[in-house]
């Protein structure tokens, strides 16, 4: 409390004055106030409010203080300076103060003090056991519905209607409202934020996380408190924010679909339980029928159904207050002493009183400056399903048009479109639709759009940047009807010139293929800006990228995300997305180009054939010369040729656009590029996902949430595409991309996560299918997919509780751990314990699935082995343990140790490998309380593990077997403590790999063969590698590091994944030696250990290629930045 206590008030002595320069509530002129006495009356989070008496006036007064941030202004203080009403605490002055910091700054509200609340009074009549009388029921809140009626005819929402923002004088009975730091000035379709106003009168459609409401909630907020003092509590106490709606639902019964769309277009949870509503003369049972009859016109679920404040104050249930003859009885002393009424009738008061000076005031606040409003309207351009795309389209425009003198707003469309065709790719057609309407009213619009877009198109090129290089394509496209002669076709033929030179260079060429590609998602966007008017020239070009288009790539086989077994057939062929866009845009050409997919927000409605006329008889501008360099580069991007993958392939109704549809392309190509491009905002980006069928043309998909078995009821002819579908369908895609994807696989996580939570009853059902069919087809897909998804799976359930429906595959839980579902379903309950504890995880399971999480997995500090007085070396075990714990000096181990090493000479061990083991297994026990104590432990021991790896290697490996032997039950912990072995150099890449791959002893007895299909082996095996690639790429990016230690790194990274390669050949051929004892390669285990090989050598070949193919590179030229390989 004190922190928020002014300075001056510190040492404030009795009678003692204050003096401030404050600026007058309305006139805002500068004077001298003067104050003291002042004591605290109220707090809160965002500010505290004092008592004070001015001086010489002795008149009482509230100075509210509230921390400013220097930033914004102060939306409080701009509603008060512009509100006067009988109803509405007065602001008297303002004044800023600093805080104890430097850089803390308050702002001081002085206003009018009113010495009761509406809240104190009804716990007044609690105390009582009785409630509050209905004339002064009828007498508060009718002088609400007047402060509400006032503040919203300006269009100012308080948000925050509250009986403790109810002011009362109790001897006049004058109700006044305050606090005004949450109300804020709705504009149309200006989004606002949903978690605002106190949770008991918290209109539903906040709770249903709306953004375009109105001053409707405040009339909710006004039936609830009118409800609370009749019945003396609140109506709707909810202890949370879905408790909340649940407690409504008690009493208004279960809202219809309709009423949610009311409420909030955009949410699609609609299974709530079926609940009758509860009659409210039950509910109110002292109430008569007037006030019953309000009440329920207040609290409606509709917005629109609820009466407005200035309808509410003639209700009959106010007739009471208009009789002359009605007065106030003293009900708090139980005098019998009667008192007029407040004045409530005169209305010229607050209408005449400085008309002028208000108006002027709230046109100054109000008056939202023009390049503002073009900023919000373009960025929420196509947003909402329920605005028509010509009406926006047209009202950007003209603005731009209208306004286009001012420099501001000028520069401000121009780079705001740049960057949204950048960012928001998906809302490319209609920024275009802006700029193609713009030209009808203003020319010159286009010239000022074309010239940067061409200059940034032509830096990009150069650049390599070619995602960047697609997108502006995109839109140049979306404007061809406004290019002179053939527009962007000659720059396309250009292009595909240099790609056709790359491809006759070398068939491993990727840049070739990637301009190919774009060129071919370029032309769909010209042929529907332009429709009837290129075909030949479109024509004659795809022609020519059928060459390049029609051939598979060289690397394609590199990065296809199946690898089926070679024994069987797969079940879907992988396709380029090269090859696909050839033939879907030749089959698109034969069908005249419908491209029924693309929103064509330039096409006007029937009424608006002036529009239209003018649209196609608009001036035509030349696209300025974007030169093309005669040698292209790859650019900061490594390119790869990129593989169609789905995860709603072979279903019996397709939910997503099929191969042979161009929509397939487009709509992935679109969304694929906000994905990547909103990498920042993960919520923006979910957001997307959920509104994709707000960006494409109407009819593209079906109705967002449609159950899956509906679709096959659709009509013949009608899309049966589910958005939900295709969106998840989208961002698997992404996080399914070999080598990697663009950003880290966490960032994709997010992004389905956020989505879940949007609109769960859209996305879960959708996300479920996904599983399965991932699931089902894991065993042939390239086993680095197949670890992603046992990650992202495991990720995901955490974030939801760790439900799912189990039982699905509980006959799984039988197989030999050497199969592919076993395999996945190990995994994925370790990362599950992992991410919480055994027990949690436990009890989700079903009966089959307990043993896969044994007890020894219930310990959070495993057994210490040399407790156990049978083992060997027990007490010199226990020893160490103890000089361990009480961080002894190093000579203190040292006779501990030459007697361990003298007793496994003589047990003819070797010496090093047996005290390695005991001092190992000793550092986990006694760090085994967190990760930082293990550490600790290792740090203080480097020098002498340090000795013992150097002194062979199979002291080496022993390190690596204690600790994975002591931690084999929680491997996620074994797995942090290598990384740090390895960075200390205690452990050598080298060491991981063999331990890995070719001791024949593992833990729990399984030979190496057996370990190839343990999860967290290839975990470890993984992250060893990509540890060794990203320290090679930082090297050759570092301008410091040293000719001879890079070539000393690239060459133990060559050595490393040659040794890898030697010791999975063997495994993947079947002439492993061990696998050899087994049997003559016919058995089943035979056959499973050889398939895990094979998928084991095909990951590590990839990532060896990729490697050595970075290194070439930079050899050539050393790259500005490094891409470090973060994904697995």
């Amino acid at each position: 409390m004190s922190a928020h206590r002014p300075n001056a008030f510190n040492s404030l002595r009795m009678g003692e004055v204050i003096r401030e320069k404050v600026q007058d509530g309305i006139t805002g002129e500068t004077r001298d106030l003067q104050y003291t006495q002042c004591k605290i009356v109220g707090n809160g989070s965002f500010g505290v409010v004092f008592q004070t008496k001015l001086s010489p006036s002795g008149e009482d007064a509230a100075i509210k203080r509230v921390l400013q941030d220097k930033r914004f202004k102060n939306r409080e203080l701009q509603i008060m300076r512009i509100v006067r009403h009988p109803n509405i605490v007065q602001l008297k002055a303002f004044y800023y103060s600093n805080g104890e910091r430097k850089d803390e700054v308050y702002l001081n509200l002085v206003q009018e003090f009113v010495p009761e609340t509406v809240y104190r009074a009804s716990r007044f009549f609690n105390k009582m056991k009785t409630t509050m009388p209905t004339l002064e029921v009828k007498l508060y809140i009718y002088q609400l519905f007047r402060a509400l009626a006032y503040i919203h005819s300006q269009g100012i929402c308080h948000r925050d209607i509250k009986p403790q923002n109810l002011l009362l004088d109790p001897n006049s009975g004058i109700l006044k409202l305050c606090d005004f730091g949450s109300a804020k000035i709705l504009v149309e379709n200006e989004p606002n934020v949903s978690y605002i106003c106190s949770r008991y009168y918290r209109a539903p459609e906040l709770i249903f996380g709306a953004t375009n409401y109105t001053t409707k909630i405040d009339v909710w907020s006004t039936g609830c408190v009118m409800a609370e003092l009749m019945l003396g509590q609140p109506l709707f106490p909810g202890e949370s924010g879905i408790d909340q709606l649940v407690e409504i639902i008690k009493v208004l019964g279960t809202p219809t679909r309709e009423q949610i769309r009311t409420m909030n277009p955009n949410y699609m949870e609609h299974k709530f339980p079926q609940i009758k509503p509860h009659p409210f003369n039950k509910v109110f049972r002292k109430a008569d029928a007037n006030a019953i009859d309000l009440i329920s016109r207040l609290l409606e679920y509709t917005p629109t159904e609820r009466r407005a404040a200035v309808d509410a104050m003639v209700h009959p249930f106010f007739d009471e207050l208009r009789d002359p003859a009605t007065k106030l009885p003293d009900s708090r002393h139980g005098t019998g002493q009667l008192r007029d009424l407040p004045d409530l009738f005169d209305f010229t008061h607050h209408d005449d009183d400085d008309h002028y000076d208000r108006r002027q005031q709230r046109r100054r606040i109000d008056s939202v400056p023009v390049p503002v409003r073009l900023r919000r309207q373009l960025l929420s351009l196509a947003d909402s399903p329920l605005r028509r795309w010509s009406e926006e389209v047209q009202s950007i425009a003209r603005m731009v048009a209208d306004n286009y003198d001012d420099e501001n707003l000028r520069s401000t469309f121009v780079s705001l479109a740049m960057q949204l065709v950048v960012e928001q790719p998906l809302k490319t057609p209609f920024v275009a639709a802006v700029v193609l309407v713009a030209n009808t009213i203003k020319p010159e619009i286009v010239d000022a759009v074309l010239a940067p877009v061409a200059e940034e198109t032509q830096s990009k090129i150069a650049k390599g940047e070619w995602r960047d290089v697609k997108l502006y394509l995109k839109f140049l496209a979306c404007l061809q009807a406004c290019l002179e002669g053939d527009g962007v076709f000659p720059l396309l033929e250009e292009l595909f010139s240099r790609a056709a030179d790359l491809q006759t260079a070398s068939s491993e060429d990727t840049i070739g293929t990637e301009i190919v590609k774009i060129i071919l998602l370029t032309i769909p966007y010209i042929m529907a800006a332009a429709p009837g008017q290129f075909q030949q020239k479109a024509a004659d070009l795809m022609d020519k990228t059928d060459i390049i288009a029609s051939e598979p790539h060289a690397l394609q086989a590199l990065v296809d995300p199946y690898h089926p077994d070679p024994s069987s057939e797969s079940a879907s062929a992988s396709l380029s997305l090269c090859m696909l866009l050839q033939k879907q845009l030749q089959a698109e050409a034969s069908k005249n180009w419908e491209l029924t997919c693309i929103p064509r927000p330039w096409n006007m409605p029937l009424e608006e054939i002036e529009a239209q006329d003018k649209l196609a008889n608009a001036p035509k501008h030349a696209l300025p010369t974007i030169s093309i360099p005669s040698t292209v580069i790859t650019g900061p991007r490594p390119l790869f040729p990129e593989v169609y993958f789905s995860v709603y392939a072979d279903q019996e109704v397709e939910s997503v656009p099929s191969t042979d549809s161009v929509a397939s392309s487009l709509i992935r190509d679109g969304l694929t590029d906000t994905i990547n491009g909103l990498h920042f905002n993960r919520n923006a980006t979910a957001r997307y996902l959920i509104d994709l069928d707000c960006y494409f043309a109407d009819d593209t998909f079906v109705k967002r949430a449609t159950p899956f078995d509906e679709l096959r009821n659709a009509a013949p002819g009608k899309s049966t595409w589910k958005p939900e579908d295709v969106a998840v369908d989208i961002v698997f895609a992404q996080l399914f991309q070999l080598p990697a994807p663009e950003h880290k696989l966490v960032y994709y996580h997010s992004v389905l996560t956020e989505a879940c939570k949007l609109a769960p009853a859209a996305i879960a059902p959708s996300l479920g299918r996904a599983i399965r069919y991932l699931y089902n087809n894991s065993p042939r897909m390239d086993l680095q997919l197949s670890f992603r998804f046992l990650d992202w799976f495991s990720h995901h359930l955490s974030n939801f509780g760790f439900t799912w429906k189990w039982a699905e595959w509980s006959d799984d839980c039988s197989l030999s751990d050497l199969h592919p579902a076993k395999w996945f379903l190990r995994g994925a309950l370790d990362k599950e314990v992992r991410l919480s504890f055994a027990q949690r995880i436990q009890k989700t399971l079903p009966e089959p699935y307990q043993p896969l999480i044994g007890p020894e997995k219930e310990k959070d500090v495993p057994d210490f082995k040399f407790n156990n007085s049978d083992t060997p070396f027990s007490s010199e075990g226990q020893e160490i343990g103890a000089l361990l714990k009480r961080k002894a000096p190093d000579e203190e181990f040292q006779p501990i140790i030459d007697k361990i090493e003298a007793e496994a000479g003589e047990r003819a061990l070797d010496p090093v490998v047996a005290s390695t083991d005991v001092f190992m297994t000793a550092i986990c026990w006694v760090g085994s309380k967190s990760l930082s104590h293990v550490l600790a432990c290792i740090d203080r021991s480097k020098e002498r593990l340090l000795s013992a790896a150097n002194s062979s290697p199979a002291a080496q490996t022993q390190v690596l077997a204690a600790v994975m032997a002591y931690w084999h039950a929680h491997p996620g912990i074994a797995l942090s403590i290598v990384e740090k072995l390895l960075n200390y150099s205690i452990l050598t890449p080298a060491s991981v790999v063999r331990w890995a791959l070719t001791d024949g002893s593992l833990v729990d007895g399984a030979n190496a063969g057996e370990a190839l299909a343990q999860p967290h082996i290839f975990e470890l095996v993984l992250n060893t590698v990509t540890k060794v690639s990203f320290r090679v790429r930082q090297l050759l990016a570092s301008p410091e590091a040293d000719e001879e230690g890079r070539k000393s790194e690239i060459k133990a990274m060559q050595e490393l994944f040659g040794l890898l390669n030697d010791l999975l050949v063997s495994w993947a051929g079947g002439n492993k030696d061990e696998l050899m004892e087994m049997g003559d390669g016919s058995s089943e285990p035979e056959a499973l250990i050889r398939r895990w090989g094979q998928r084991w050598l095909r990951v590590f070949k990839r990532l060896g290629a990729i490697e050595e193919a970075f290194v070439i590179e930079a050899s050539k030229e050393k790259p500005e930045s490094s891409n470090g390989v973060d994904a697995v």
